[in-house]
This record gives C-alpha cells, structure tokens and sequence, in this order.
C-alpha cells in the first residue's frame, strides 16, 4: 500500500509565499465509499461505544484524545443488565484536559430504558389498530398471502397463525416488519413518544438533539427484542389475526 502524503497549501503574498489551511464545506467534502459528505458522516455517527473499565470514569477515559470533544455521544454497560449513553456537555477545550473529560459534572445521561418503554408503546398502539397503518398492513398481508398460497377457511384460523408465528418469528417476517420500522415515519412517531414521556422533566436542547441524531439506531435495537417477548409475540398474533380475518372475509 502506497503512504498517504499530506501536501501544504502556500498563498503567494506580495512576493512571499505563506502557508495557508483553505475553509471548506464539510457538505462538498465526499467519502468515496459511500458518497456521503462529511458533514452527514459527523452529523449521524458522533458516536464512541466504550468497554467497561471498573467506574465510569475510567470507561470515558478510553476514547482517544483525538476524538474528545463538544457533544460526543458515548456507551457502555457497568453491568448485563444496564445500557449508559451520555454525552459531553463541556466545551471542546474542556475535552482536552483529561480530569474534565473524566468528570461526571461534565456528561449529561439519558436513560435507555425510556427508549425501549415508547418502542414497546408504539408498537402496541400499531399494531392493535393495524388498519390505521396501510404501509405495514399491505407489507403483512401480502406476506400472509405468500406464506398460505391456498384458500381459507374459517375452521383454519388458528392453525394458520400458529403456523406463521411458530415458536420464534421467521426471518422473513422479521424483515417485514423491520421494513416499516426502518421508516423515517416511523422514527418520528418514536421520536414524539419519547417527547410527552420526557416532558414530565423537561425536554431540553441536549433531549432534542439525541433524538434528532440518534433515536433510529436505538429503535431498531428496541423493535426487534420487543418480538422476542411473550407480550410482542402476543401483540404481533392479534394483529395477523385482523389481516387473516380480513382475508377471509374477502374470499366469501
């Protein structure tokens, strides 16, 4: 592999040649894998998970010293059971000295767990009113559809569910639904959940912006082990119990 020369930028004045660094828009500034611009890249990704080193403080004090700065987000868990995602409310000169960085003063937390609790709620409130959401109700009928490929009778209800259902989710199911929670639609129907949850203490600017950047990723996370629990498989049952109805009703 050939090594990466960096070159210096001189401006010629009057007569003398002077190093410059040239201002350049993070938007024009392109990775080459991806296509998308630096500015987007810092904007999604300001984010540094970390491993468990006995107290928090040590854990913060693995991110290297090049990446500590203003409003990095970073995760750990102090245990199996608990998620931390905090982030640096000091400025970036604050970042650079290593017992500021370190400080608890210095970080502002949001509890994981509020995350998963208007995850569960969305997806109760969709899928018991199934017919409210027409993008997933097609997606899943139309893989009700697919999956039975003969005629329904009423007496086959529950054998057809059981069967759809088995003991776990199939992938293929699994993917459907993920589909439509992958939606930016349904992010910002989280990210208004996790508003009137929040607004009890206060949604500040540091809530709004998390949000903003970063309530994707967690839903998905939350949405998928949500399934895997008696009450989503239940919730998940009940719905396809709708779509089957319907089917049925349309076929007499």
């Amino acid at each position: 592999m050939s090594e990466l020369k960096v070159k210096q930028l001189y401006e010629k004045v009057e007569g003398e040649y002077i190093p410059f660094n040239p201002s350049i828009d993070l938007n024009c500034l392109l990775e080459s894998v991806t296509a998308r611009s630096i500015a987007f890249i810092f904007h999604h990704y300001n984010f540094f998970s970390c491993d468990w080193t006995d107290t928090a403080e040590k854990t913060r004090a693995q991110v290297p010293p090049q990446l500590r700065r203003s409003g990095l987000w970073i995760t750990y868990k102090p245990d199996s059971q608990t998620r931390v995602t905090e982030r640096f409310k000091g400025s970036d000169l604050d970042a650079s000295v290593y017992e500021k960085w370190v400080d608890d003063a210095y970080w502002e937390n949001l509890d994981f767990e509020l995350i998963l609790k208007a995850a569960e709620a969305a997806i109760k409130n969709i899928f018991y009113n199934i017919h409210s959401y027409p993008e997933l109700y097609c997606m899943l009928r139309k893989w009700v559809e697919q999956y039975l490929g003969e005629v329904l009778t009423d007496d086959m209800l529950e054998d057809i569910i059981k069967g759809i259902l088995g003991d776990d989710l199939s992938d293929q199911l699994k993917n459907i639904i993920m589909e439509y929670f992958n939606t930016p639609e349904f992010s910002e129907y989280i990210k208004t959940l996790l508003e009137q949850i929040l607004s009890d203490g206060g949604l500040d600017e540091f809530v709004e912006q998390w949000l903003e950047e970063h309530v994707h990723n967690y839903v998905t996370d939350a949405v998928n082990n949500y399934f895997h629990t008696p009450e989503g498989e239940q919730v998940l049952k009940d719905a396809l119990e709708d779509i089957v109805g319907d089917m049925l009703d349309d076929a007499l």
